[in-house]
């Protein structure tokens, strides 16, 4: 038994099943609590599911539980509308959003708040169209390849440093992909792929060789149709009281379109871009199943956004930015129910049945129960397993070396367990410990099922999110600098903060941030564009040189850093070589005291400090010289890696 069939002998489940495959829905489901949704849309899933949540947190939440059980779920994250013509902006959103959208047609769980359903998005067809699979000896004409990736929304550049960018030097092609975690280096003999390689932006080193590399569109909107916004702009000439400077924008776009530049605010055209808005929903067919994570929350989200909407572009046509003309820019979610209604559409309701939209054809009710904590009271789980004869349970220890110890002192009192660090499986009427963690756990009474969490027993704080790596001088708020002080634009390079300033566009009173460069040049950066700075990492005792706008001094500047970097790199190379012929003092292996003392941690470890335990621990067990830097932010776990290394050690009669 799994979690992929644990509710089989459950007839409410079964019931609920056959009538799922012959499409009796929509299904509304009550009674299973949260903390179940994870372990039931997996088992229900099939090879595609969406799971429809209220917001983006909760959409993360359901996402992070589902992990638990598999290995292929996405989140779908919503998406900002950008209606002005700006610099620079995170395309963060944009880049999840594709990279969601390649993995749908895969095969998996996606995630997706109401919020990101409304939105539009790139078209299944324009998705596969845009798709590109380069693979080894395979032959390609750069030219040809070129084009494409511009047209797919990537830019060129001297050398790579982000997503949707790629740069060619002689026969050699460099592109960093949304999806991708790192850019790939393309080789080519001629025409012919000779190598593909996966490498660091920051070393430039080879990481692996791959056989095959699949680039996807880096935009969500890689065409537009000038003729569309030709005949907006013959409508808006007929009308009267429409400003000249909205006319004299949508010309200069046309004119950006038919040289093949796609502006910034090209959300504002959506309506007259697309017949009927793209949407997530286009990218599943009627044979996926769709879970709605509480219809009711769900309907009213929706009613508001719809709202929000309607204030958006009232205001937007008070400044003159659109007019009525432009259409509508977002999905109606009445239309998105009809599409739903025809799709194997399961409502899960955790107390009553809500039947806002729908026209249920089955209802089911289940019984479920959230486990109580025990908060922190390991004796309390003895007395309920003890009772629990017959049932079946499983409990979630979080680490491996967590779980072993648990499996110890619960054989010591006498209860029949095992630890099953590999496969997850389970016998019916037996308690088993898994690795692995649940924000809370559940209870199936009618199968003799419970699922404990390892926070429940232990009272540990839910995991941290794994956070994004950046720079501790990036700047999180407009008050983390004075005016006067130095600061660095990732673009544009080193200048002084003057302050914040109200700045008037297009009828719209904002807030930028001014920043003074040498001479008179100025840049305004919008407040919502903060995470583009960095705080000077030096106290500037003295006047510091600022760059020019426009100039190529930071970019030489960026160049002779990577070439400062790429020499260290090679002298710390040279040292580790010799390092590697160097004996150093092997420690044991860890002790049974060892893993009672780990076991005192009165919390959840992070997957970061798992990690850097686990190789702490194998570099004291080598006979290779151990030299570690362990770094890491103030709360976040640093003191327990040191505290387990140094057990470890003097345990082994060395001085700590």
């Amino acid at each position: 038994m799994n979690f992929k069939n644990l509710l089989s002998e459950y007839k409410e489940y079964s019931d609920f099943l056959a009538a799922l495959k012959n499409k009796e829905t929509p299904i509304s489901v009550s009674g299973i609590v949260e903390a179940a949704w994870g372990q039931f849309i997996y088992q229900t899933a099939e090879k595609r599911a969406l799971v429809i949540a209220y917001n983006d947190s909760e959409a993360e939440r359901i996402a992070e539980n589902l992990r638990f059980f598999s290995d292929r779920v996405f989140v779908f994250p919503s998406k900002e509308y950008v209606f002005f013509d700006i610099d620079a902006y995170d395309r963060h959103s944009e880049n999840a959003r594709l990279e969601a959208l390649l993995n749908i047609s895969e095969g998996g769980i996606t995630v997706a708040s109401v919020d990101s359903l409304l939105t539009f998005t790139i078209s299944k067809d324009a998705l596969s169209k845009n798709t590109l699979k380069i693979v080894q000896d395979g032959e390609y004409e750069t030219e040809e390849l070129l084009k494409k990736l511009v047209g797919m929304g990537y830019s060129r550049e001297e050398e790579i440093s982000g997503k949707g960018q790629f740069s060619l030097r002689g026969g050699i092609l460099d592109v960093f992909s949304p999806q991708a975690e790192n850019p790939v280096r393309i080789e080519f003999f001629d025409i012919q792929v000779d190598s593909i390689r996966e490498f660091d932006t920051e070393s430039q080193r080879s990481i692996d060789t791959l056989s095959e590399v699949t680039i996807i569109p880096c935009a969500e909107i890689l065409s537009l149709d000038s003729e569309r916004l030709k005949t907006l702009l013959k409508k808006l000439r007929r009308k009267k009281n429409i400003p000249s400077e909205l006319t004299e924008r949508v010309e200069n776009d046309i004119i950006s379109i038919e040289s093949g530049i796609i502006p910034k605010s090209v959300s504002k055209y959506a309506g007259v871009i697309f017949d009927e808005i793209p949407t997530l929903l286009e990218h599943f067919s009627e044979a996926d199943t769709v879970f709605l994570a509480g219809p009711k929350r769900i309907a009213e989200r929706a009613k508001s956004l719809e709202w929000e909407f309607s204030e958006t572009v009232k205001e937007l046509i008070s400044c003159g930015e659109i007019s009525a003309e432009f259409g509508n820019m977002w999905a109606k979610y009445g239309s998105l129910t009809e599409k739903l209604q025809n799709m194997k559409l399961v409502s899960l309701n955790a107390l009553t049945h809500s039947s806002v939209n729908y026209n249920y054809k089955a209802i089911f009710n289940f019984n479920t129960k959230t486990t109580v904590s025990l908060h922190g009271r390991v004796d309390y789980l003895y007395d309920d397993l003890e009772k629990g004869e017959n049932k079946t349970t499983v409990i979630l220890a979080g680490s491996p070396s967590r779980g072993e110890n648990l499996a110890g002192l619960l054989s010591d009192r006498g209860i029949k367990c095992r630890f099953d660090k590999e496969n997850g499986d389970f016998n019916k009427g037996e308690t088993v410990i898994l690795k692995g963690e649940l924000s809370k756990g559940f209870e199936y009474p009618d199968i003799s099922f419970t699922l404990i969490s390892g926070q429940e027993i232990f009272d540990a704080p839910q995991k941290r999110a794994r956070r994004r790596a950046d720079s501790k001088n990036r700047l999180k708020s407009y008050t983390d600098i004075n005016p006067g002080d130095y600061v660095v634009h990732r673009a544009h390079g080193i200048g002084k903060y003057m302050g914040i300033k109200k700045i008037t566009v297009s009828g719209i009173t904002k807030d930028y941030l001014h920043i003074a460069y040498r001479g008179t040049d100025s840049l305004y950066v919008p407040v919502e564009q903060l995470d583009m700075l960095y705080k000077y990492a030096e106290p500037a005792d003295k006047e510091l040189k600022l760059n020019k706008l426009g100039g190529t001094e930071w970019d030489k500047t960026k160049q002779r850093v990577r070439a400062a970097t790429h020499d260290m790199a090679k002298q710390l190379a040279e040292l580790y070589a010799v390092r590697e012929h160097t004996k150093g003092f092997a420690f044991s292996e860890d002790t049974p005291w060892q893993r009672d003392f780990e076991d005192t941690f009165p919390y959840q470890e992070t997957e970061d400090q798992l990690r850097s335990i686990e190789e702490v621990q194998h570099d004291m067990e080598s006979p290779k010289p151990m030299e570690r830097l362990l770094c890491g932010d103030v709360g976040y776990g640093k003191t327990e890696v040191a505290l387990r290394a140094a057990f470890k050690a003097a345990t082994d009669g060395k001085q700590v």
